[in-house]
């Protein structure tokens, strides 16, 4: 974009970033799950119910928008926890945010960066635990289910020796050994 149509695109950008932030303030995409203020989470996405899991009892806010976030009622939400954790899968994006805002925090060690989170990384993030975690047993490599009509549409396009483009799930399944049944 030149800098003529950049600099009006760039301003209404903003004008609208801080429009979905007000919005974001009040909208039920974000919700609070009372309970007890000793704990207070801060979470999104699946993370919300291996919380729920773990803490029933906790005082939880569920982010349902995530950007811009709603900094005015986070900030509201940890006033009224004695301790706020944020859960979140990967990297630190929330926690990171938040205490930006100058909003304290805690976050999980960084330890649990990497790999999904479950029930029991939640339970061992909640407690501060350290240790290292148990080793995962090994496992089958992923395949496609058994009566997948796909099977027969990934051998057909092999046999044509065609590429297949896809997303994460059953389409990158067929590029696996285990499914082409060799």
């Amino acid at each position: 974009m030149i800098p003529a149509y950049a600099r009006p695109a760039h301003r209404r950008l903003r004008q609208k970033l801080a429009e979905m932030q007000e919005w974001n303030e009040t909208c039920s995409l974000n919700r609070i799950v009372q309970g007890d203020q000793s704990l207070g989470i801060i979470t999104s996405g699946i993370s919300f119910m291996h919380v729920r899991e773990v803490a029933p009892q906790a005082r939880v806010l569920k982010l349902g928008f995530t950007n811009p976030l709603p900094m005015k009622r986070i900030a509201q939400f940890v006033k009224g926890v004695s301790r706020c954790v944020v859960i979140e899968e990967g990297d630190p994006y929330l926690v990171e945010a938040i205490r930006a805002a100058g909003i304290p925090v805690e976050g999980k060690a960084d330890m649990y960066r990497f790999g999904e989170l479950d029930v029991p990384r939640v339970r061992r993030i909640l407690n501060n635990d350290l240790s290292p975690e148990p080793a995962k047993p090994p496992g089958k490599p992923p395949q496609l289910c058994d009566a997948c009509q796909y099977r027969l549409v990934f051998e057909g396009l092999r046999k044509k020796d065609c590429i297949v483009a896809g997303d994460i799930g059953c389409y990158t399944l067929g590029v696996l050994q285990a499914v082409r049944g060799h």
